[in-house]
């Protein structure tokens, strides 16, 4: 199942809902009221009410419940497929794309962590760095501890949204990733068991301030500026049931033109186990969304170029979609006296 957040128009303002892709991503059901209108054929009393209990109309709520809520949701949009029924009461079952707004799936996660797990692209941005900006640790180092940074979950962008480009940089950069999801909250998770609290996959678009981003790092902190201005998630979330992350071909084009492909392969540690690691003395909340780490190749410090202003840039992950961008033009520094000497 493909799970996204979208965007409806009413009399009143946008509303944000909750739904499923279907007919190869060109038409989304929405969830909630698929559930409801089920639950008022099954005799139920309140079927709102209690639709809003068992399959909220917001993607956090909604993961919260594992399986039960999408197990839940796959049966009603299933009957609402086999009658045709696009319209139940008065409210609408189905859409097409082109009629609403995606937004990121999460729209604002409780938090972003991200970790630097693929060696090749790790051995290949190294290369690139000047040897006063590489850091200390080494890949050993990493595999043993792995170390994560954490975004700021407010400036999160879905597909279609422009992307401010900072005053403060003059290396623009994308980096091409793939995120897990959390469902199930969970504290001290093992490995065995953190499958079963990871609600699924999307693209993570993790862009990056390069030359500020290096500077930060010197003093062995960060990044910070240099990640916190944007982070793109989307378009949806892929639960895991049929989708491989290992074997996913993901793609990178920088307007039109691709820059990057290839796969996730072989990390440094797995998922699974990235989520135990992160869950030891704290709990994962539902939403929360970790970063695997850039794909070998999977972004311009590799590769020695950057993002222009103006650009689009599109990432694309087989058996999730496509999350494109528009780069905002590069604006007037609003704080000239902290431009770097």
């Amino acid at each position: 199942m493909k799970l996204v957040t979208f965007e409806v128009s009413t009399p009143v303002g946008p509303f944000a809902r909750i739904g499923a892709l279907t007919d190869a991503d060109a038409a989304i059901w929405d969830i909630n009221f698929c559930v409801a209108r089920s639950l008022a054929l099954g005799g139920r009393n309140a079927p709102l009410e209690r639709a809003d209990l068992d399959a909220p109309a917001d993607m956090i709520g909604f993961l919260g419940l594992g399986s039960a809520a999408t197990d839940l949701a796959a049966d009603a949009i299933g009957r609402a497929g086999e009658a045709d029924a696009t319209v139940w009461e008065g409210r609408r079952l189905r859409y097409a794309t082109s009629e609403v707004r995606i937004l990121a799936p999460v729209p604002r996660p409780p938090t972003i962590r991200d970790f630097l797990m693929v060696k090749e692209h790790v051995e290949n941005s190294f290369a690139r760095l000047p040897a006063d900006k590489r850091p200390p640790h080494s890949i050993a180092d990493m595999a043993r501890a792995p170390g994560h940074w954490k975004g700021n979950p407010r400036n999160v962008f879905g597909p279609g949204a422009e992307i401010p480009y900072p005053s403060y940089t003059d290396e623009f950069d994308y980096e091409l990733e793939l995120a897990v999801v959390i469902g199930r909250p969970g504290r001290d998770i093992s490995v065995d068991q953190a499958p079963e609290h990871i609600a699924g996959y999307t693209i993570f678009n993790d862009w990056s301030a390069r030359d500020i981003q290096m500077e930060e790092m010197k003093v062995g902190l960060g990044p910070a500026l240099g990640k916190d201005f944007a982070f793109s998630i989307g378009p949806c979330i892929r639960t895991a049931d049929g989708f491989d992350p290992v074997t996913a071909v993901m793609t990178a084009a920088v307007d039109g033109v691709e820059w990057s492909r290839g796969t996730i392969g072989d990390m440094l540690r797995s998922f699974p186990e990235l989520v135990s690691w992160v869950s030891r003395a704290q709990e994962l909340q539902p939403g929360d969304i970790i970063g695997g780490g850039t794909i070998a190749n999977g972004c311009g410090l590799e590769l020695g170029r950057y993002v222009p202003p103006g650009s689009v840039v599109e990432l694309a992950v087989d058996g999730i979609g496509r999350l494109e961008n528009r780069v905002s033009a590069k604006p007037e520094s609003s704080n000239p006296s902290w431009h770097r000497g």
